[in-house]
């Protein structure tokens, strides 16, 4: 309990004394703290300090670029210089970067290229300390001029069915002034024109110079003050052209070696695109290749043969190629060796025109009966008997023996060797009374036997005076008039014989079965 009572009396006593005479205690502050700053103000101690940044002066500069050396210098390290500076501080601390001075003197150049910066002038009181940045280092090098081609690009896909035909630019050629590290670096000097859905044509459009390296890069050639060009702004200009594919036609000449047949000619290109003003295009247009090339010559072929032809010659008058490598062609003439076939003709396949009224007829099937044909073997493949159609005509003849040509239907690209042809015996029939009365089923097969054995026993017999055998020519089925037999053509006993055909060497790849030599066949008209 005392001791409660003393501690508190002890705390008492010291807020007492902090609080006594408060407001004196802080007079005195501020007055120690106001004379402080006059003895500072008066005093004026020094301060360091660093400033950056500072522009230099060159001097001497046509100690590299004066007239007859040729050479211009880069700056490569330090365009600007960086010092710490002292003195005092109502000076220091107001300072700015241009207030001090800093050179360097190109005749002073190093072998490296390194030159020293020099600070001429600093404020009054103010000393130097240290220099951060010691030399400026550069790069001399020998200046250049060279002459460039100007080359046209044209960016931009022009309107369908137009596209980029002749450029131009203006001037054409430019000459260019710059340090040898740049110029070494040009490889190709090019305008720009943007001809994107352009369907007419571009003039006088005016384009910038376009500087491309190694690498296909732009050099940006805009902020170097040692790179100067004779035209730095050109005048352009682009044809649009119409496009169009156009067919190609040639002709042949000669004819191929016997035996053998042209079938056909191959191109390695049947239509080229070709570009030219709107004005002379049309969709009638046509290359024409005359015969008269040598790759299409037929003359004396026995196989194919081929050939390269230049159709820039035959072009229309105004057009040129779209794609050049559309301007040689590669010609095939196609030959074949041409096949023999033969066909025998039966009588069971045979068309009669013309059969005679009240006549036997006979067909006598012999080696002249043979068709020889010949054409490719794709075509003879396909040949039968039921397409050719073979037909005979009898024009009403008389009794009598008649060697008829069979004629037939040839298919397209089929031709004729040897002619078939048909021995015809006609018998005229005798009817008696009896004969004239129906017959029975049986009768008429008894009789018909019966006529059969009498035609085989009464078949033509050669002469010692044989008659001149009658060929019969096909005549108009609407012929209605009937030919008046003669007295040779009346007389059976003694029939012409048909003279014999000589037959020709067969180079037949596939022939039709052959039946015997002779085959004799009755027939009685009803």
């Amino acid at each position: 309990m005392q001791n409660d009572l003393g501690s508190g009396r002890e705390g008492g006593k010291m807020k007492k004394k902090i609080t006594h005479n408060l407001l004196l205690k802080v007079m005195s502050v501020v007055l120690a703290f106001i004379l402080w700053l006059v003895v500072v103000n008066i005093n004026d101690p020094d301060s360091v300090r660093t400033i950056r940044a500072i522009e230099i002066t060159i001097l001497n500069e046509q100690a590299i670029t004066g007239q007859g050396l040729g050479q211009v210098y880069t700056i490569r390290e330090n365009r600007t210089a960086a010092v710490v500076v002292k003195g005092p501080r109502s000076i220091v601390d107001k300072m700015d970067k241009s207030d001090i001075k800093a050179t360097v003197d190109f005749s002073e150049v190093s072998s490296v290229g390194a030159v020293p910066i020099n600070i001429v002038s600093l404020p009054e009181g103010v000393t130097l300390q240290n220099k951060i940045t010691e030399n400026m280092k550069i790069t001399a090098e020998p200046i250049l001029s060279q002459r460039f081609k100007v080359e046209i690009e044209t960016t931009g896909t022009p309107a369908e069915g137009f596209v980029v035909g002749n450029t131009e630019v203006s001037p054409n050629v430019v000459n260019i002034k710059a340090p040898e590290s740049v110029m070494e670096q040009i490889r190709r000097v090019l305008i720009r024109v943007d001809v994107d859905g352009m369907s007419m044509d571009v003039s006088g459009k005016s384009v910038s110079l376009v500087l491309i390296d190694g690498n296909g890069k732009e050099i940006d050639y805009s902020d170097n003050e040692h790179i100067t060009m004779s035209a730095v702004m050109l005048i352009a200009g682009a044809d649009i052209l119409k496009c169009q594919t156009i067919p190609i036609q040639m002709a042949t000449s000669g004819s191929v070696a016997d035996g053998y047949q042209y079938t056909g000619l191959e191109m390695s290109l049947n239509s080229v695109t070709l570009k030219g003003v709107r004005d002379i295009m049309s969709g009638s247009m046509l290359i024409q290749v005359p015969s008269t090339e040598e790759a299409l010559d037929l003359t004396g072929l026995e196989g194919d043969k081929e050939g390269i032809i230049d159709i820039l010659p035959y072009l229309p008058p105004g057009t040129s190629l779209l794609h050049e490598e559309e301007r040689y062609i590669t010609v095939t003439l196609r030959v074949e060796k041409l096949q023999r076939k033969s066909i025998h003709i039966s009588v069971d396949s045979l068309n009669v025109l013309n059969v005679p009224d009240n006549m036997d007829i006979v067909y006598e099937v012999t080696p002249d009966s043979m068709l020889d044909l010949e054409g490719l073997e794709k075509d003879l493949a396909e040949v039968n008997i039921g397409m050719l159609n073979p037909t005979i005509d009898l024009g009403r003849r008389g009794a009598g023996t008649y060697q008829c040509q069979v004629e037939v239907t040839l298919p397209e690209g089929i031709t004729i060797i040897r002619q078939a042809s048909i021995t015809v015996i006609l018998t005229e029939i005798e009817q008696t009374e009896a004969e004239t009365e129906p017959l029975s089923v049986a009768e008429e097969e008894e009789n018909t036997d019966t006529i059969e054995v009498m035609e085989t026993v009464t078949s033509p017999v050669e002469t010692e005076e044989p008659t001149i055998p009658v060929m019969v020519k096909p005549l108009p089925e609407e012929t209605e008039k009937e030919t008046v037999p003669t007295e040779a053509e009346t007389r059976p006993e003694e029939p012409t014989t048909a003279p014999e055909t000589e037959t020709e060497p067969q180079e037949t790849s596939i022939t039709e079965p052959e039946t015997s030599a002779q085959e004799t066949t009755p027939v009685r008209n009803p």
